[in-house]
């Protein structure tokens, strides 16, 4: 088991450039405590976008804003309901990374978050 937080797994470290999108209220201890030194931002481009995405028609409204954000070797982590999550949703693992390859992103790791929420990672493909 490993003893890493859902923030270093997803690499979440000082000086890095994040966009939350659609977060939770309860955003820091599903990521087991932000790191001192992230900088959230809704400004510039980013390291590292999570976003958290409900459903498919979500995932089609944001997925190319999301995408635009990234620096060019960012992370694009999508964080979505887990099958066995007692939440009812429409995408799932497959059903993103087909999408997400219709726009130039690849499916590259994937993190359990926690008994409801994973995430995939997605790199844009250049």
């Amino acid at each position: 088991m490993s003893t890493k937080t859902v923030a270093e797994k997803i690499f979440l470290r000082q000086g890095k450039r994040v966009f939350f999108f659609n977060a939770p209220d309860n955003l820091g201890k599903l990521l087991g405590g932000i790191p001192e030194g992230v900088i959230a931002t809704e400004d510039d481009t980013v390291d590292i976008v999570l976003a958290f995405i409900e459903n498919y028609k979500q995932l089609e409204k944001h997925l190319i804003g999301l995408k635009d954000r990234l620096k060019p070797k960012g992370a694009l982590w999508i964080a979505y309901h887990k099958g066995t999550s007692s939440i009812d949703t429409d995408i799932n693992r497959d059903s993103i990374i087909e999408f997400a390859m219709k726009h130039q992103l690849k499916g590259v790791a994937m993190v359990s978050i926690n008994d409801n929420w994973s995430a995939l990672r997605l790199k844009i493909i250049h």
